[in-house]
């Protein structure tokens, strides 16, 4: 919450993206939609496990979201 509001965001736009299960945790914590990537260091299914709004396998992926 406290980046939303000193980068101005609306939450409606904003996407945490992020490799570790703490990345979607933390967005679903701001209201924001969250993207799991698959190409990190963590636990891919770990990460899905959160449910991420988007689980992208593929960098290229990020442009559709």
């Amino acid at each position: 919450d406290v980046l939303l509001e000193r980068y101005e965001l609306d939450p409606e736009q904003t996407v945490m993206i992020g490799d570790a299960i703490y990345d979607i945790q933390m967005g679903h914590a701001a209201g924001v939609k969250t993207a799991g990537v698959h190409w990190g260091a963590f636990d891919w299914e770990a990460v899905l496990e959160q449910k991420p709004t988007f689980a992208l396998t593929e960098v290229q992926q990020l442009g559709e979201i």
